[in-house]
């Protein structure tokens, strides 16, 4: 009789390839995690809307923004020249005589139709120089301010240096 080892060297070898059994925690990891995602993603819509709807308001206001810097840069440039060239023909003589020269600041407040409303002066020396700017402004026709550029009163304040410079 063979002996036991003999037995044994003499059966071919088999390979045992282990069963795997699924994990079943990971198969529920990723269940949950595609549910996640279609719970998600009307959440992610939503919330991009919303910054797209935040975006366009912006971008609104930041044009309408430009719109009101052009149209104010406009008016007061067609403003500021006109007054400038009244306040060059009327230049005072004894100014003239004594070599005056200055720029009067004056604070406007006009109404929707272009009538003044109220005149502030942020400076009033020479005194000569400021005078001769109250009587320029007060004969002064303002033209209508542009719509845009008034405030919920119907009124615009604007800030005009008014140049007296001898050449």
């Amino acid at each position: 009789l063979p002996k036991k080892k003999e037995i044994i060297k003499k059966l071919p070898e088999k390979k045992v390839i282990p069963i795997k059994k699924p994990d079943l925690k990971l198969e529920q990891k990723t269940t949950i995690k595609k549910t996640q995602k279609k719970i998600d993603s009307p959440k992610k819509n939503i919330e991009n809307s919303v910054n797209l709807k935040k975006k366009q308001t912006i971008q609104n206001i930041q044009d309408k923004q430009i719109l009101i810097n052009k149209e104010m840069a406009s008016f007061l440039n067609l403003i500021s020249s006109g007054i400038n060239m009244v306040a060059a023909k009327s230049y005072p003589k004894q100014s003239i005589r004594r070599g005056e020269q200055g720029t009067i600041n004056v604070l406007i407040t006009l109404d929707k139709g272009g009538k003044m409303i109220n005149m502030d002066f942020l400076n009033k020396r020479p005194k000569r120089l400021h005078d001769a700017t109250e009587k320029i402004l007060k004969d002064y026709k303002f033209p209508a301010p542009p719509k845009i550029l008034m405030d919920k009163s119907n009124l615009l304040k604007i800030k005009i240096p008014v140049n007296f410079i001898l050449r």
